[in-house]
């Protein structure tokens, strides 16, 4: 039996990127939804904003425009180029102080940092209940509608060289017996005396970081995600990291069921507390922390290769993908969830979203990013998926997936009704974790390969799907068996592989804009584009890397929506086809038009929960 449950919540001006989690609970026999509700504005922290300044800015410029906006400095954020300010309670506000900063010279960007939400919807004993992994049909699906992990683990199973991944998330339970053997270890901090005590560290910041005792991971908020104390306990108090977690890389001991890659080692990254909010903010400096762990030349950790984040938010943050693609330039490649859908709690297409209904970091073009939707028992795309041939790279299954649970209670036993130790949970949030396990066990198999490689291989080996065609860049859902036996392909031999490759045949013509982007097209005129995107390839002046020049009656960029005659007027017929408008900035900076949200002393967000009870 099913019953609302409706609760309100109050933020004092909160503002914070919702990196979440939509709530199902799954039955194994049949998936019951239990859907998390509807998704309402981005909610932004109050006072912080995130700045990065112009190349070549001085210090003292950039103190004057921090002045100017009532603003200081709290933090500097080394590795991506960050500064993190704090609002003042006697400033103009927050949307002001934004368009102060952003209106500098010193200022290439400037932005208020929404929260985030989870994207779950709501020989081991266990293992048979895994139809991800082997789907036999045990749970009324298709007979072979997975991942094919045990092919996978018969070519490699991890073991000869165990990689590092790190879960964005709510924090992990670091005691339970199918994942305490799996925790990372930080080689620069000494041990606790009590491996389950963070406490009984030696209170010394052994490895420089300023992180004191961070030997299993850190806890950058505490419980309270809008008041965040960071300590060195990443344990979860809300219960979908550890499920998280369990999907990547639950042991195989006998106990309960096993992750993707068993010899994985997971590092803990706690943003989130009590609650289904994570802290956008947290998220980035997490990302900052990671590459100085993954880069540092003494007790780094070069086996870290892959982050997690089964969360999405209702906004874009530009420092977010700067973090992203800063992370893929030191050899990690994020793994992170589409999204379970926007209002209606149906699945969205997020190459175009409605407004409100976006889904980032998935939607962001990275080729550092693998985004991931989340399929069914029968191969089909999950209805609260979000999906896009542009934006969503491939399926993984996310329907009733097994994993691991709280050995204590959190809240998704004492509120959503979950049970301890192992449940099953639904949503994007669970295919990310699939398909980021499946990216470690390729990276224990193939050591030498980048980030784009390895996306390259579990992108181009997918088993295709009807219901994924059109609605993913592969249209297909991974298998891990093919990708491990597989290598990049490189259609143009530029060392760079076609999933990651703008050009794949090399002609000049980038593959949005090209009909045949395989097959390279000969460049007559020798202006550096083929006759793929070239209108006028006997000339040379006329191409899409041309600027259009107002009033010469020549469509000088290849492109018929910018032609300098009448307005209205159709280009003349012997024009090419259109090609697409050349690509703008990849976030919106509209904030004050687009995603505005109303501050008072307080705000309220209702959210109305299904509760699934145990008959």
């Amino acid at each position: 039996m099913e019953w609302v449950r409706s609760t309100a919540r109050v933020f004092v001006l909160a503002a914070v990127a919702l990196a979440g989690a939509c709530v199902f609970r799954a039955e194994p026999a049949q998936a019951v939804v239990l859907e998390r509700g509807k998704q309402g504005t981005p909610v932004y922290l109050p006072d912080r904003i995130l700045v990065k300044y112009r190349q070549g800015t001085t210090k003292a410029s950039q103190a004057a425009a921090l002045s100017r906006a009532s603003v200081r400095e709290v933090k500097r954020l080394k590795h991506l180029g960050i500064s993190v300010l704090e609002v003042g309670r006697s400033g103009p506000g927050l949307d002001r102080t934004v368009e102060i900063l952003a209106g500098d010279s010193s200022v290439e960007w400037a932005e208020k940092v929404p929260l985030a939400l989870c994207q779950f919807v709501p020989p081991d004993p266990d293992f048979p209940n895994q139809w991800p992994l082997n789907n036999v049909g045990q749970t009324g699906g298709i007979a072979d509608a997975d991942i094919d992990a045990v092919e996978a683990w018969d070519i490699d199973d991890g073991s000869s060289q165990p990689v590092v991944v790190a879960v964005i998330d709510t924090g992990i339970d670091y005691t339970h017996p199918d994942l305490a053997g799996r925790i990372w270890t930080n080689p620069g901090e000494d041990p606790w005396s009590d491996p389950l005590d963070p406490s009984t560290g030696n209170g010394v910041d052994d490895d420089g970081n300023g992180l004191v005792d961070d030997w299993k991971g850190w806890d950058f908020v505490g419980a309270n995600v809008f008041l965040p104390i960071p300590d060195n306990d990443p344990l979860d108090l809300f219960g979908h990291g550890t499920h998280v977690a369990g999907i990547v890389g639950a042991a195989s001991n006998a106990t309960g069921g096993v992750g993707v890659n068993f010899h994985a080692k997971i590092l803990p990254i706690k943003i989130g507390g009590d609650s289904e909010f994570l802290n956008s903010l947290m998220a980035i400096e997490a990302i900052d922390y990671l590459i100085e762990l993954k880069t540092r030349p003494v007790h780094g950790e070069p086996g870290l290769r892959v982050v997690n984040a089964s969360w999405a938010m209702l906004a874009p943050l530009q420092a977010m993908k700067t973090a992203i693609e800063a992370a893929g330039a030191a050899g990690i490649l994020f793994v992170c969830a589409a999204g379970n859908g926007g209002f209606d709690a149906v699945g969205d297409n997020i190459d175009n979203p409605p407004l409100l209904q976006g889904s980032w970091p998935a939607a962001f073009d990275s080729k550092t990013i693998l985004s991931v939707a989340a399929t069914d028992g029968t191969d089909t795309l999950a209805s609260f998926s979000n999906y896009g041939r542009r934006s969503v790279d491939v399926g993984a299954p996310g329907v009733g997936y097994f994993s691991t649970m709280p050995t204590y209670e959190v809240i998704l036993n004492t509120q959503y009704g979950y049970s301890l130790n192992y449940d099953f949970l639904s949503g994007t949030s669970m295919a990310a974790p699939c398909a980021a396990g499946a990216a470690s066990l390729v990276w224990a198999n193939h050591p030498d390969l980048t980030p784009c490689e390895v996306k390259s291989l579990l992108m181009e080996t997918v088993d295709p799907l009807g219901s994924l065609s059109g609605k993913t860049v592969t249209g297909g859902r991974l298998n891990l068996a093919a990708a491990l036996t597989a290598s990049p392909v490189d259609t143009d031999s530029d060392g760079e592989p076609d999933v990651c490759d703008d050009d794949d045949d090399n002609d000049g013509c980038p593959d949005g804009w090209d009909p045949h982007p395989l097959a390279q097209s000969e460049d007559g005129d020798g202006d550096g584009y083929g006759a793929d995107c070239d209108c006028k390839d006997a000339n040379p002046a006329v191409n899409p890397g041309t600027a259009e020049i107002p009033g010469n009656g020549v469509d000088d960029d290849c492109n018929p929506s910018t032609w300098d005659v009448v307005w209205g007027a159709a280009a003349p017929a012997e024009a090419a086809p259109a090609s697409p408008a050349a690509p703008g900035p990849s976030v919106p900076w509209n904030w004050a038009g687009i995603l505005t949200l109303a501050f008072g002393s307080a705000a309220a967000i209702r959210f109305v929960r299904l509760r699934a009870r145990k008959s």
